[in-house]
């Protein structure tokens, strides 16, 4: 198992956070922050 400290978990609370105020509140562009510009999502 995986242990990660706390910077690092509060990083990925905060991108996890990001990414789905991105998708339910209509900003689909704030996604680009997030990932590469040529990634490719289905």
């Amino acid at each position: 198992m995986v242990s990660f400290t706390e910077p690092v978990k509060t990083e990925i609370r905060a991108t996890a956070r990001a990414l789905k105020d991105a998708w339910t509140k209509g900003n689909p562009d704030d996604l680009f922050a997030i990932f590469h510009r040529r990634v490719e999502m289905i």
